[in-house]
């Protein structure tokens, strides 16, 4: 079993409760957006030009993504990257609002997590492995696909 099987196999005796699973598949890229939006006013020195922190966060999961698992890492690399692309949208806003809507975004997204873990009746899987954190979109991507496929008829 690899390393994803084994980490998938972790995470999913957290998230067994199918409300739950949606719950996180709403809540994981609301927060996964939010980091990207507070990075991206910082800019990093990159030879004699620089990068915006939110594109180096995004392309770094995306990379490690797509090493952790091919099918999932790389669907889930695919929506990190869309998040990074329309973070502009959030520089459109006042100044004031924009980190209103920030820390909206990141709070709810937490609040979605956790009302999904009490409807588990299970405490969230990040408490036992923080390995847990960097890989929540390939498994929100693979219950996504989960859920989506179609039910066999018994």
């Amino acid at each position: 079993m690899g390393l994803f099987e084994r980490q998938m196999e972790s995470y999913g005796s957290y998230h067994s409760h199918p409300k739950n699973k949606i719950l996180h598949i709403i809540g994981t890229p609301l927060i996964i957006y939010s980091i990207l939006g507070a990075a991206s006013h910082i800019d990093v020195p990159l030879y004699e030009s620089s990068i915006e922190l939110h594109w180096l966060i995004a392309t770094t999961l995306a990379v490690w993504y797509v090493f952790f698992h091919l099918l999932y890492g790389g669907l889930a690399a695919v929506w990190i990257l869309f998040l990074a692309s329309i973070v502009p949208l959030l520089w459109q806003l006042p100044e004031a609002p924009r980190w209103v809507f920030i820390a909206t975004m990141q709070i709810a997204g937490w609040a979605i997590l956790f009302s999904g873990h009490a409807l588990e009746g299970r405490k969230p899987a990040l408490f036992d492995n923080l390995a847990h954190v960097f890989n929540a979109a390939p498994f929100v991507t693979a219950e996504l696909i989960d859920l989506l496929k179609p039910k066999k008829r018994s």
